[in-house]
């Protein structure tokens, strides 16, 4: 029952009624595997990247589990490493200053490599396939745009050859890769708005025509009615607009969805810039004798002097329990 009303909950985006629903699942059945999945969205949702990839870790650490799950697992590790690696760039004021930032963001390979290791556990799965094949694409890219940052990313120029030679080859391996699973999706019968969809990006990451990439996303807009799954649809097309990667196309495809200047790329809320830990003994109180750690001592001054360096403008501080931190 509470499967079933959290599920509810879940699609209703009453996030915060879901969590604490699937909280009470996993209170008598800590490694609920549906619920663990289903937690790992939620808390990605909110900008919990710590509590999501614990509830991922949680079904990883379990043997014998299904495909799917462990399908799933991977897309939303993926998704994850996405969500990071937008954020590490999509505030920069320029395009190549996004650019670089996003070539070299350790989530960029991150992200493409939990995405293809679903792909390859069920080579059925286009929607792992595709999300794969979007970062190699995006990695590739990138690679070309900015030559500079990738020799800088490797040994010497020779590998960086090498290396880009591979992520081709490896693009180009999922191109035919995803298209062979989109070709059996279809003759099984799952040509719906959806397919569509992913018959669309397909088109879009393989360097499709203008006009080809234009006619399919004009099909995607007439199969989804509503507003929010366009908008969904057009923030993958922004994310290749904001990096440069495919413009002219790129353009056509937000135009037909009805979304010319592309939407909002939502970095995670508020990024922590700064953590402190703090352990040792607390200052001595007023009057101790004999003196053994006094409060107007070098070192107290030098460590008040560097915190407050640190914190200044810190919209937010966590006070800890110890009486040597409060000091």
């Amino acid at each position: 029952a509470l499967g079933l009303l959290g599920w509810q909950l879940f699609n209703l985006k009453a996030d915060k009624a879901a969590i604490l629903t699937y909280e009470r699942i996993r209170a008598e059945r800590p490694n609920d595997i549906e619920a663990n999945l289903r937690l790992a969205t939620l808390f990605e949702r909110n900008d919990n990247m710590a509590s999501s990839d614990a509830a991922l870790a949680r079904v990883d650490a379990q043997s014998g589990i299904s495909v799917g799950a462990r399908r799933e697992s991977l897309a939303l590790s993926g998704r994850n490493r996405n969500t990071e690696w937008v954020t590490s760039w999509v505030r920069a004021p320029s395009l190549a200053e996004r650019q670089l930032a996003a070539l070299n963001s350790a989530f960029l390979s991150q992200s493409r490599t939990a995405y293809r290791k679903g792909f390859l556990i069920d080579p059925g799965s286009y929607y792992a396939g595709l999300n794969a094949l979007l970062m190699a694409v995006v990695n590739e890219q990138l690679a070309l745009a900015q030559p500079e940052m990738w020799r800088d990313l490797h040994e010497d120029e020779s590998e960086a050859e090498v290396k880009l030679k591979q992520l081709t080859r490896d693009r180009t391996l999922l191109s035919d890769a995803v298209a062979f699973a989109l070709e059996g999706a279809e003759a099984g019968g799952s040509a719906d708005a959806w397919f569509l969809v992913s018959k669309a990006n397909h088109l879009l990451l393989t360097g499709g025509s203008v006009n080809r990439v234009k006619a399919a996303y004009e099909r995607v807009a007439n199969a989804l009615r509503e507003e929010f799954h366009r908008s969904s649809e057009a923030r993958q097309l922004t994310l290749l607009q904001q990096l440069g990667v495919f413009p002219e196309a790129v353009a056509a495809g937000l135009a037909a969805l009805g979304f010319p200047s592309g939407v909002e790329l939502r970095p995670l809320s508020e990024p922590v810039g700064l953590v402190l830990l703090a352990t040792g003994h607390r200052a001595d109180s007023p009057g101790k004798t004999p003196p053994r750690l006094p409060s107007d001592a070098e070192t107290q001054r030098r460590l008040k002097a560097t915190l407050r360096r640190h914190i200044t403008g810190a919209r937010e501080g966590v006070q800890g329990a110890v009486q040597g931190g409060a000091a």
